[in-house]
């Protein structure tokens, strides 16, 4: 209550505000809570002993015609039970308990009187907007129970959703974390059974640290336009682009002219995708899938080309599974995952090379043979040709570049530079002079002059020497 000082004089002015608890909400309006309605009061010098106070009751939904009834029904009340008496609180008593009951509430519904509809709209904003705030205010001076931790908590450790349930914060908060840095943003939704409800954006922003929030912005952009069925990432910045009817987009950031398809640079009448694949791509940007189904679409076609390539030029290890690839070299393959060795035409683990004696499987092709006897031949001939010794390998009358009779299969041992592995057989070319032979083939150390194979660690350091064979000679 507050009361007013005009001075010296004969009058005193008094304000009360009188709080309306509804109790139950009206059927029509869904209100707990009303504005304050304020009793003023004029204290003359007849009052108490002759006459009431002048009075005035104000609020923002109290039309005139209600405050004339309710002034009178105060003034019979003080003619009838409290003449000589203060009245200002037994008045303001007599409005918390009956004004609701005079405005016809006691139906269950409160009925206001208003000009026209602009004042209805206005009224009816600020009565939500006091109500909320009120029942807020009430929501948080009490403990309630936490529907995921369930513990009993004082209301300002909750976080209360825009769908009305609410869950203290460590809670709801761990949770939003999670599904943000998981990148599940279906997740983020209200814990309550039976609800569903997304999380509402200012919810997440008092909820998550700022770098989460950010992630979170930066995920639902991403999920957003995904969804739009002409937009397109640009491959080399990350700008946001539009593309056309052909799938060609241009970066407004970076000015790259790229495929919306294949993500590659712009290539007018050439197919980056199959015809099926771009009509199913087409087809799924039509009906609104956006770049996400046609991402999925050209994914599938790679993994089945990838499928298609490993069914073909691939063996998978014995051991792991591993597909394994041999671009060149025997038939003796290691698995570059486990270690384990094994055949590369029928696919059993072996342990050396005692499996190729049995005549099932070659250690080396025919078709490797012949190019590995074309590559040496000719890199003989450039290494001939570079010291100036003719014109190329096989100067008699088997010389497969003049044509005279057939190509030999394998090189013979008698040209110069080149000598047979004593370990499988294999041809082995001399490098740069340099005696120490490493054949590529079964990995063994071996003496160009002597033919020895040097097995132990450290056997060519002592091989060769003042009392050994020449580490270096010409040929």
């Amino acid at each position: 209550m507050q009361m007013e000082d005009p001075g010296p004089g004969a009058t005193w002015s008094l304000a009360c505000a009188v709080t309306l608890d509804l109790s139950l909400p009206a059927p029509g309006l869904p209100l707990c809570y009303l504005p304050p309605l304020v009793l003023r009061l004029t204290l003359h010098e007849a009052y108490p002993g002759l006459a009431p106070p002048r009075l005035a009751l104000e609020a923002s939904w109290l039309a005139a015609p209600l405050a004339a009834k309710l002034a009178a029904a105060l003034e019979a009340l003080w003619h009838a039970e409290l003449a000589t008496q203060p009245a200002g609180y037994a008045w303001a008593e007599w409005l918390r308990v009956e004004v609701l009951d005079q405005m016809g509430a006691g139906s269950g519904a409160l009925r206001l009187q208003v000009r026209d509809e602009d004042e209805a709209q206005t009224l009816l904003a600020n009565l939500l907007r006091h109500d909320a705030g009120c029942r807020a205010r009430a929501w948080l001076a009490v403990s309630h129970p936490c529907g995921i931790c369930l513990e009993d908590l004082p209301g300002p450790a909750f976080s209360r959703l825009a769908c009305g349930h609410a869950f203290c914060s460590p809670c709801l908060g761990a949770a939003a974390e999670l599904a943000v840095r998981e990148g599940a943003l279906g997740a983020l939704r209200c814990p309550q059974p039976g609800c569903g409800a997304a999380l509402d954006p200012g919810a997440l922003r008092a909820l998550l640290p700022a770098d989460l929030h950010a992630r979170w912005e930066a995920l639902t952009l991403d999920r957003a336009l995904a969804a739009m069925p002409d937009a397109a990432r640009c491959p080399r910045c990350t700008g946001v682009c539009l593309e056309d009817e052909d799938a060609c987009a241009r970066c407004a950031r970076c000015l790259f002219v790229f495929c919306a398809l294949c993500g590659e640079g712009w290539h007018p009448g050439s197919a980056c995708v199959s015809a099926q694949t771009r009509l199913a791509m087409l087809r799924a940007k039509a009906e609104g899938g956006g770049a996400a189904a046609r991402e999925a679409l050209r994914r599938a076609e790679q993994e089945a080309a990838t499928a298609a390539l490993l069914a073909r030029d691939t063996k998978p290890c014995p051991r792991c599974g591993v597909a394994c690839q041999r671009d060149e070299g025997c038939n003796k393959m290691t698995c570059g995952a486990c270690g384990a060795f094994f055949c590369y035409r029928c696919g059993r683990a072996i342990s050396g090379y005692r499996h190729f004696g049995d005549g099932s499987c070659v250690l080396f092709d025919e078709a490797e043979i012949l190019r590995w006897e074309e590559d040496w031949e000719a890199r003989v001939a450039a290494h001939r040709a570079e010291q100036g010794g003719g014109d190329g390998v096989g100067q008699g009358p088997h010389d497969p570049g003049r044509g005279h009779g057939p190509r030999p299969r394998r090189a013979r041992p008698g040209r110069p530079g080149i000598a047979p592995c004593p370990q499988c057989g294999q041809f082995i070319e001399k490098q740069g002079g340099n005696n120490h032979m490493l054949c590529w083939s079964c990995t063994s150390h071996f003496c160009y002059l002597c033919r020895r194979l040097l097995l132990r660690r450290g056997e060519g350091a002592t091989h060769f020497g003042p009392s050994g064979c020449r580490q270096h000679s010409a040929d």
